[in-house]
């Protein structure tokens, strides 16, 4: 079996780089007026949700690759959990009271842009994490955020699933995967439901599992990539072929397929170390993925508050604002990484080792 380490997974940073990019353009393309695209209408980038999944799959790899040969062998579910929250928590709660201060503001008749986003029967879940296990109508505050809702449920399951991936498992999981995706498919076919790869707050957490089980069974069967010839050539072609589907009619689920193949022949540059120079370098701006996606929303309501209000910018100046906007992101980020959200991470996910150290007076708190 190939054996990894944690800095050995370049084409997966890589890759998970391109599919917050992918997300960023995607929300940022709103911005761009019908007229300047070049068919002088907007294209139908809807396919682009997909890139959510394309993170789900890296994420159930990911977290095979770190945790799954310690279930059974002194595997702490509990500390594992707060590991995971350590992550996800900080900057989740600072972009959500971003959103509800800015929403307070209506209160003393200001009205933000995208009004319909503030939900306040959906404060209490966001807060929770829970907001895209269907117990929202929609998403709200920081929308992009149901997706972590979604991978904290997967946090949940993951020893059931780990149990699943045991070594020589990987077939079993990439057929429960399979049923998976079969039985949301035949759930999208009641009248008046929504089609489960366009689900976020509705049926989010759902939607993550055939992706996350993808990418399990990856890493249970990742001697199985190790003898895939030319893995270079297999992940251009699967990135050639997703990327141009994107701007194509393709129905959803053959996309999706599409980038699960893209998905395995990047594990296979990994497990194989053939990455090269070029991957290498792109890996690195993989750490800043979650901060990426958790803060190019906000970083685009104060821009472009500032763009329409201020500045009273035009259509075709939007566009090089939108340039300015991402390095604004990137600078963003990059400081909350490391200033912040590692910092943070540190400190939670060493609260309990330090909780245990404290004698009990016997009394509750």
């Amino acid at each position: 079996m190939a054996t990894l380490h944690g800095h050995d997974l370049h084409a997966l940073d890589a890759l998970r780089l391109v599919a917050s990019v992918g997300v960023i353009f995607y929300h940022y393309s709103e911005y761009i007026t019908p007229d300047l695209w070049p068919s002088g209408e907007a294209p139908d980038l809807g396919r682009f949700r997909l890139w959510v999944d394309v993170f789900f799959a890296i994420s159930g790899f990911v977290l095979g690759h770190v945790y799954a040969d310690q279930v059974g062998r002194g595997f702490r579910y509990g500390l594992f959990l707060q590991k995971r929250v350590a992550r996800l928590l900080p900057l989740h709660v600072v972009t959500l009271g971003f959103y509800v201060a800015l929403g307070l503001l209506m209160f003393v008749g200001i009205k933000p842009d995208s009004a319909n986003r503030f939900d306040w029967s959906c404060l209490v879940p966001n807060l929770l994490l829970v907001h895209g296990w269907g117990v929202c109508r929609a998403v709200s505050f920081n929308t992009p955020s149901w997706s972590i809702s979604a991978e904290m449920a997967m946090y949940l399951l993951f020893p059931l699933f780990v149990m699943l991936a045991r070594p020589g498992r990987g077939l079993l999981l990439l057929v429960l995967a399979a049923v998976a995706i079969a039985l949301l498919e035949l759930w999208s076919t009641y009248p008046g439901a929504q089609y489960w790869l366009l689900r976020a707050s509705q049926g989010g957490a759902l939607r993550a599992v055939p992706s996350f089980l993808f990418g399990l069974a990856l890493h249970a069967r990742r001697d199985w990539l190790m003898r895939l010839p030319v893995p270079a050539l297999a992940a251009g072609l699967s990135a050639a072929a997703f990327l141009a589907a994107l701007f194509s009619n393709i129905a959803y689920l053959p996309l999706l397929l599409i980038g699960y193949c893209w998905v395995a022949s990047m594990v296979a540059l990994d497990v194989q170390k053939r990455t090269g120079r070029l991957l290498t370098m792109a890996g690195r701006g993989g750490e800043l993925t979650y901060s990426l996606y958790m803060l190019h929303m906000p970083v685009a309501t104060v821009m472009m508050t500032l763009a329409k209000r201020v500045l009273h910018l035009g259509s075709v100046a939007t566009i090089g604002w939108l340039f300015v906007m991402f390095a604004v992101l990137w600078i963003a980020s990059s400081i909350s990484y490391r200033w912040f959200e590692m910092p943070a991470r540190r400190w939670l996910a060493a609260s309990g080792r330090r909780s245990k150290l404290i004698p009990s007076t016997g009394k509750a708190s």
